[in-house]
């Protein structure tokens, strides 16, 4: 075990509901956008007390990765991709840098993508039928879907680590990632989680009451987890993307070093 290693951060990359990159997510931050929208195509769902959610404007974009790649990809892996490449580029790293044994992937995501298990499950348990169902279609519906297809599309061959632990799966893979490199099993860790939106995953909170509905006509006004006048959260979608790289050889390369992690620790709750 290498524990002297230190890991530092090299490169960002974002998709979100304020910002598809990082100085327009810090810019958004600053002005105190919202990025929370009504959710019109949510009116006809019974008992569903929320109308709300965060969506991304990714439109066009998805067409920078070649179809190969895509063609396994739902929406939550798209997010995932889009900003990872966006994270490698700013870190300099070179595609032979990326596919080596030294560089993998720790990425988070809870539920896959959820829009393509719905389309698929009904095709075969209401329709019956495997017509129109694509060889593919697990591969976008599978949980660890964002760390497998960013794994397959930058050939990255070093430790492959997807966690599935709900709101902290993306904190894990960050985490898990810097383990990785602190303990000498990897160079460069490609970090980060994802997830995207449908009216299921807000479903499951609403189910626990847990979900903010007071506002639904006032979407920029919630969440508000710090006033007395909350009432619950609002689920959006997005990816965050973290390269991290050991120091000495960041360092050496003349990397852009943008912060270092000094430590992590996970446990059941």
């Amino acid at each position: 075990m290498k524990s002297g290693r230190r890991v530092v951060v090299v490169g960002v990359g974002l998709r979100t509901p304020i910002g598809n990159t990082l100085d327009e997510f810090v810019k958004s931050l600053r002005e105190q956008r919202s990025g929370i929208s009504i959710m019109p195509q949510w009116e006809d769902i019974k008992r569903l007390r929320t109308r709300l959610a965060g969506l991304c404007n990714i439109e066009g974009e998805e067409e920078c990765i070649a179809r190969q790649y895509r063609r396994s990809m739902g929406r939550v892996a798209i997010l995932a991709a889009l900003a990872t490449l966006d994270a490698v580029k700013a870190s300099g790293l070179s595609q032979e840098e990326i596919a080596s044994p030294l560089c993998g992937v720790s990425y988070g995501s809870t539920e896959g993508s959820i829009g393509n298990q719905t389309e698929y499950l009904n095709k075969m348990l209401l329709g019956r039928t495997l017509e129109g169902v694509p060889a593919s279609w697990y591969l976008k519906c599978m949980s660890h879907t964002c760390a497998g297809n960013i794994s397959l599309l930058l050939q990255a061959r070093g430790p492959f680590i997807a966690s599935c632990t709900a709101c902290v799966s993306g904190a894990q893979g960050v985490g898990f990632g810097y383990e990785t490199i602190k303990t000498g099993k990897a160079d460069i860790m490609i970090t980060g989680g994802a997830e995207e939106v449908d009216f299921l995953s807000a479903a499951v909170f609403d189910l626990m009451m847990a979900t903010s509905s007071t506002y639904n006509d006032r979407p920029s006004k919630t969440p508000r987890p710090f006033d007395m006048n909350r009432d619950g959260l609002v689920v959006a979608e997005g990816a965050a993307t973290l390269i991290l790289e050991e120091y000495e050889r960041a360092k050496k390369r003349g990397a852009p070093i943008l912060g270092e992690i000094e430590g992590f620790w996970t446990n059941g709750s």
